[in-house]
């Protein structure tokens, strides 16, 4: 029997006829031990643009099976369909919807970038922020006890060294592009650089983020408590234009956030 366990408040009708619509069809699957509602929709700061976003806690070998399914979501009145990582985007007359489907079982990667693995992003999405429209059998509860409040302080620290390199290189090669005139190569990795700074203020507050560059001001605010960092934060980004000493500047703004805000947390 399916139980409902939450009702959030939608901006629109139309959001919670097709949020309604989506448990229904989902829940009515043995498999499917939990239906939960992400997003903006979620955190109920949802507006009349926001999408639907779903996450299906589902068994590893089912997976594939829930991601195509466009007869059914046809019947619910998806005018179009399109695949995604991990899931499916639809399109209800213009309102989108994202369902992702996963097994619950998340891990970072053993090797690579950091900044590029959204492990602290996945947990944060399935076991933070989402808000469980149908919970079958507690499996959520269960995988998510070992990644809460924080992950292992052991891994923690490990991910964070190696944050803090991939930060410093990346400050060192905006300085070097700055002083070789490459204003556009520069930015990018300002902005690169900046995101690694983001990442590593969660790590170091053992909170999970929402993103790494969206909705910045509501978690650093709202959810960090550091409202004063924001000011910091935006003239790090503020730039009339890619002059080398400015951008050169904005190396050393970011790397004294991160040692005044991250340092060796």
């Amino acid at each position: 029997m399916m139980e409902r366990v939450d009702e959030p408040t939608f901006p629109t009708p139309r959001h919670a006829a097709l949020v309604s619509a989506l448990r229904d069809l989902f829940g009515a699957e043995d498999d499917v031990s939990a239906i939960l509602l992400g997003g903006s929709l979620a955190r109920g700061r949802g507006g009349p643009a926001s999408d639907v976003d779903l996450l299906l806690l589902v068994p590893a070998d089912r997976l594939a099976a829930f991601a195509t399914r466009p007869r059914d979501y046809a019947a619910l009145g998806a005018t179009g369909v399109e695949a995604e990582p991990d899931g499916v985007a639809l399109d209800f007359g213009g309102l989108p919807a994202h369902i992702w489907m996963t097994d619950g079982k998340l891990a970072p990667r053993a090797s690579g970038s950091v900044l590029d693995d959204p492990f602290e992003l996945e947990v944060a999405a399935l076991y933070v922020n989402a808000r469980p429209l149908l919970d079958r059998d507690g499996l959520r509860g269960r995988l998510g006890a070992r990644y809460l409040p924080f992950y292992d302080e052991g891994l923690r620290r490990q991910r964070l060294r190696r944050l803090a390199g991939e930060f410093a290189s990346h400050c060192a090669a905006l300085e070097d592009q700055a002083a070789r005139g490459l204003g556009f190569a520069a930015i990018d990795r300002l902005h690169t650089a900046f995101r690694a700074f983001v990442l590593g203020l969660f790590l170091a507050h053992r909170r999970y983020p929402l993103d790494l560059m969206k909705h910045l001001e509501e978690q650093v605010g709202d959810g960090l408590g550091r409202a004063d960092l924001l000011p910091a934060m935006r003239g790090v980004l503020a730039l009339r234009a890619l002059h080398p000493a400015a951008l050169t500047e904005r190396a050393h703004r970011l790397r004294s956030l991160w040692r005044d805000e991250v340092g060796a947390a």
